[in-house]
C-alpha cells in the first residue's frame, strides 16, 4: 500500500506548502501519508502539485504539525470499501466507505455494523477517491469470526499466548510465513495423512476416457500430491459400475501391454503412473487395455493433496490439528523477544534435536493417521482367499458379460 517515500526538510505548520527532502519520487493527484502508520497524528493529503525539486503543495493544510525529519509515504489508497450480505445466498452491498485510519494503534480501520450477526458475511476492498480505483477484495469473512482453523484466528491465538499484540515485534505476515513453515514440516513427515486425501468420485470430478487413447494428464486437480487409486466407471445402455484398476510397476506394464497392435477394448484393467513434463506438472496415468468407444468410459483417482500454502487471514490450514502451527509460531516470537526457554518449550512438538526420535505432535498425527484409515474389523491370523486372490479384487470381471470375456481375452491373470 506504501512505497516512495521521503522526509520533511522543515518544520510543517501551516499552509499548503511541504518542504521535502525530494519531491522525484512524487507527482500532482498523488496520495501523501505524513508520519509512521499506527502512530498519533499520522494523516493523509492529496498533493495537487509538485514545484522545483523539494515542494508539495498539497489540495489543502494538514490537521497537525509535523517536525522536521518526518517521513512522507505516497500511498495507493485512502479510502476503504466495506461490503456485506446477511448470508450466503444474499448479493454483497456497500456498507460504507470509510477513510483509512492511518493512526490506529492496531494499524486497522474500524467500523461497527449494528445490525449484523453471525450469519452476516463481510469483504473489502481498498479504494482511491482521486483516481476512483478498487483494489482487488479481501477474503471473505463472517460475522461469526474466524474458525479455528483459518489463519486469522491462529494468528490471535498466538498474539494472546505470547502477549503481543502490536505487529512492531513481529508482523501478521510474519506469523503466516511460520504458520507455512510448519505446514512444510508436517508435510516432509508425511505427505499422505487423512486429511489431504481428495476423493474425485465424490467430487463428481472425473477424467473422461477417449477412443483410442491410454494416457490421461491429472492436471485437472489442483494442488495434487501423490496418487492413492485409481477407478474406472464404464457406463453404456442398462450397465453402470465402479471398479478398482490395479497399480502395475513400469517393467510388469509394458510386459502386459507390449503388443501395441492388441485389439482396444472398454473395460480398463490396470494402470502405471508417468512422470510430470511442462504440460502437466502433476503426471499421467497410463491404463490398458487402450479404450475402444469415446465416452463409455471414466477415470476417478483418489490422492492426496500438497500442503497449501497460506496467503492471508482468511486461509485455511487443512491440518486437523491447527495448534500445532500456533504452538510453532509462538516459539518464533519467544526466540524474537529473547525468551529462548520458552521458544524451546513451544517448539519441541514439532521440532527435534534427535533425529531418532519423532517430535510428540507428528507421532500424535501418526496415530491420529492410522486411526482414520485402519479397519474397525478384528485381526487375523490367516486367511485363505481363494485362486486369483488379488486379481479378484480388480477389474470389472464379476460385471462383464462371459461371453465378451472369452471372445476378448482381456482378463487373463495379470
Amino acid at each position: 500500500m506504501l512505497n516512495y517515500r521521503t522526509y520533511l526538510g522543515e518544520d510543517y505548520t501551516s499552509g499548503v506548502s511541504a518542504t521535502v527532502l525530494s519531491n522525484t519520487s512524487f507527482a500532482a493527484l498523488d496520495l501523501g501519508v505524513f508520519g509512521e502508520p499506527k502512530q498519533e497524528l499520522t494523516e493523509l493529503k492529496k498533493i495537487n502539485a509538485i514545484s522545483g525539486s523539494t515542494i508539495l503543495t498539497l489540495a489543502s493544510a494538514l490537521t497537525f504539525d509535523h517536525e522536521k525529519g518526518t517521513v512522507i509515504y505516497k500511498s495507493l489508497w485512502d479510502n476503504v470499501s466495506i461490503e456485506g450480505r446477511s448470508s450466503s445466498a444474499g448479493t454483497f452491498a456497500e456498507l460504507t466507505q470509510s477513510a483509512i485510519q492511518w493512526d490506529n494503534k492496531a494499524g486497522e480501520t474500524v467500523y461497527f455494523h449494528s445490525s449484523g450477526d453471525d450469519n452476516w458475511q463481510y469483504r473489502y476492498r481498498f479504494y482511491n477517491s482521486v483516481t476512483a480505483t478498487y483494489s482487488e477484495y479481501s477474503p471473505t469473512l463472517t460475522g461469526a469470526g474466524f474458525s479455528r482453523t483459518q489463519a486469522g484466528y491462529m494468528i490471535r491465538s498466538v498474539r494472546k499466548i505470547t502477549n503481543t499484540f502490536d505487529q512492531e515485534t513481529v508482523s501478521d505476515d510474519e506469523l503466516i510465513r511460520q504458520f507455512n513453515r510448519a505446514q512444510d514440516i508436517i508435510y516432509a513427515h508425511n505427505p499422505r495423512y487423512w486429511f489431504l486425501l481428495v476423493d474425485s468420485y465424490k467430487q463428481a470430478a472425473p477424467i473422461s476416457c477417449t477412443a483410442n487413447t491410454s494416457v490421461y494428464s491429472l492436471s485437472s486437480y489442483d494442488n495434487f500430491g501423490h496418487l492413492a487409486l485409481l477407478r474406472y466407471r464404464y457406463t453404456s445402455g442398462s450397465e453402470d459400475v465402479v471398479y478398482h484398476l490395479r497399480k502395475k510397476s513400469d517393467f510388469e506394464f509394458d510386459k502386459i501391454a507390449g503388443d501395441l497392435n492388441a485389439a482396444t477394448h472398454d473395460y480398463a484393467k490396470i494402470y502405471k503412473r508417468l512422470p510430470a513434463d511442462s504440460s502437466s506438472s502433476s503426471g499421467y496415468v497410463q491404463i490398458y487395455p487402450v479404450i475402444k468407444t469415446t465416452g463409455v468410459g471414466k477415470l476417478y483417482p483418489n490422492y492426496y493433496e500438497k500442503m497449501a500454502d497460506l496467503d492471508d487471514v482468511g486461509d485455511t490450514t487443512q491440518v486437523a490439528m491447527p495448534e500445532i502451527l500456533e504452538d510453532y509460531a509462538c516459539a518464533f516470537v519467544y526466540r524474537v523477544k529473547g525468551d529462548e526457554a520458552k521458544a524451546r518449550t513451544y517448539e519441541t512438538g514439532l521440532v527435534s534435536d534427535d533425529e531418532r526420535k519423532i517430535p510428540r505432535y507428528l507421532q500424535l498425527l501418526d496415530k491420529m493417521d492410522y486411526n482414520q484409515k485402519g479397519t474397525q474389523q478384528p485381526k487375523e491370523v490367516w486367511r485363505f482367499r481363494g485362486q486369483r486372490a488379488m486379481s479378484n479384487h480388480f477389474g470389472n470381471s464379476s460385471h462383464i458379460n462371459t461371453d465378451y470375456i472369452k471372445e476378448s481375452g482381456i482378463y487373463d491373470d495379470w
